[in-house]
């Protein structure tokens, strides 16, 4: 006779400070570093932005939370940083659907690179306003307990780092991103 144990576990993109707040217990997987991206279609029918000033006269693809739609960038160049508020025609609370807009050129996107990492590799997506860059995230599994860790969650963890290291490195290796840009967990 079997018996099942059950465990709610959720993957957070989450500050630090929000992790502490948190009544649940987790494990950083990774830093989300996030990129401005446009489609190749996009960018020739619409000059690529040149300054956070130039986003006034392009479509923004946003993402939406709780009713609260996230139309306000944060970015910083040499320290310094800056905050934009962009226009949209479109919001949604499905970070994919977000993605998928920008592969089909409806505006540029300001994306986890998790998220867009294959579509940065294979062209689909190109970098724009690279001069900035976007307060990193972090990943993080989270759990309700500590009774809650078992063998099976850390192996989820432990794998989930392999996957996304690799993407990490791959767009490295391309020169889509720096090292700066995306710190391994090793390097902070």
């Amino acid at each position: 006779r079997a018996t099942w144990c059950r465990a709610d576990v959720a993957l957070r993109a989450m500050t630090k400070e929000a992790v502490k707040e948190s009544q649940m217990y987790g494990f950083k997987v990774c830093n989300i570093p996030h990129v401005i991206c446009a489609s190749p279609h996009y960018l020739s029918e619409n000059k690529a932005p040149e300054e956070l000033s130039d986003l006034a006269h392009h479509n923004t693809l946003l993402y939406k939370l709780y009713d609260q739609t996230h139309n306000a960038w944060e970015l910083t160049k040499n320290g310094e940083k800056f905050r934009v508020k962009v226009q949209s025609n479109r919001a949604v609370n499905d970070g994919d659907i977000v993605r998928r807009w920008c592969v089909d050129g409806a505006g540029i996107a300001k994306k986890s690179a998790i998220d867009v990492a294959e579509d940065l590799l294979n062209g689909k997506l190109k970098r724009v306003l690279t001069q900035y860059t976007v307060p990193l995230t972090e990943m993080w599994l989270m759990l309700p307990s500590r009774h809650l860790i078992t063998p099976a969650v850390r192996l989820v963890r432990d794998e989930l780092k392999l996957v996304i290291e690799a993407r990490r490195q791959k767009l490295i290796e391309k020169g889509l991103l720096t090292e700066n840009e995306w710190p391994s967990l090793n390097s902070l």
